[in-house]
């Protein structure tokens, strides 16, 4: 599920994995395949966002299926490509969790 449309602000979940090597207990993403690029996940971000109310805030949420923090590089790009650049306005919030891999900014 991509948006959680709430009466006060839109929640646009996106991935940046295919699967998950953590293996956290709580979560259903099991076998890794790959890293998404910033362009795919731009794109299922944008495919959402086309369809919205923008008069409400929006939070952007890097907590679909996948760590963050192990594709760092592409979720930087995506930041700076699309966030930055299109989507970001002083409504705007942003969530990047970190569940396991805390090391992986050190």
């Amino acid at each position: 599920r991509l948006l959680v449309c709430r009466p006060e602000k839109n929640i646009i979940c996106f991935p940046s994995q295919i699967g998950c090597s953590m293996g956290c207990t709580f979560c259903h993403a099991k076998s890794f395949i790959r890293n998404l690029t910033a362009d795919e996940m731009g794109d299922a971000i944008w495919r959402v966002q086309s369809h919205i109310n923008n008069a409400k805030p929006v939070l952007y949420s890097c907590m679909g299926e996948g760590e963050p923090s192990i594709n760092g590089s592409a979720i930087h790009e995506l930041f700076e490509k699309l966030f930055w650049k299109y989507y970001w306005s002083d409504q705007s919030q942003l969530i990047y969790t970190l569940e396991g891999a805390l090391g992986a900014f050190s």
